[in-house]
């Protein structure tokens, strides 16, 4: 065995460790471009160029980016799906909680609102790009298998009251979104059952209401 291949660091070969590491890198580099871009913008303002010094102990070329997160799964900058196993840091870093934890505050009595904000008209479309936009995207064609289309689909086409079950309890890789107040589910649910030639009529608030905690 030559020089250049010889066993290293308690037997482990580590040239050949290396060349798989610069691979690795590399394909991380090119699964990630808009990660990357950030990274670059951030290495212009932050020390290190990260939130944390010790992010740069990672064996990634930058860190990754996150666009939104709900419950365990991530959505990445480039669009990539992720399943979190460390929502305790993650959580704290990102905003994101696991759902019984994001559902806790809307358990407790609300605060009292004004007149005129109660009667304030929910946009189903903004509540739509805050929550459900990342997975089911703008056009409402989603990402197949894991996010299925909503256009023209059974769900949004369907009996209402599947359509809030599902969104109150999640289903498959979709979360639950039992957090959402009865008048942001359904403008939600009416959004997506009227977008993108959707034929499945509006729901109310309290269609919602009737429906939790069964």
């Amino acid at each position: 065995m030559n020089a250049t291949s010889s066993p290293s660091r308690s037997g482990l070969d580590w040239a050949r460790a290396q060349a798989f590491l610069a691979r690795e890198r590399a394909s991380f580099a090119r699964a990630n471009p808009r990660s990357a871009e950030l990274a670059a913008q951030a290495r212009q303002h932050l020390l290190f160029g990260v939130p944390l010094h010790w992010m740069n102990d990672w064996g990634t070329p930058f860190a990754l980016h996150v666009d939104s997160a709900q419950g365990a799964l991530v959505i990445d900058a480039d669009g990539h799906a992720l399943v979190d196993f460390c929502l305790g840091d993650t959580g704290a870093m990102f905003g994101h909680a696991p759902a019984p934890v994001a559902a806790a505050p809307a358990a407790e009595p609300a605060a009292p609102a004004t007149e005129a904000a109660a009667a304030a008209p929910v946009d189903g479309k903004k509540v739509y790009e805050a929550q459900c936009q990342a997975c089911h995207q703008a056009t409402g064609q989603g990402m197949p298998p894991t996010f299925p289309s909503l256009v023209g689909s059974p769900i949004a086409n369907g009996p209402a009251e599947a359509h809030i079950e599902q969104t109150l309890k999640g289903k498959n890789a979709m979360p639950p979104f039992a957090g959402l107040n009865d008048a942001e589910l359904a403008a939600v649910i009416s959004y997506e059952r009227t977008s993108w030639g959707n034929k499945g009529g509006a729901v109310t608030a309290d269609q919602v209401k009737s429906q939790r905690g069964k």
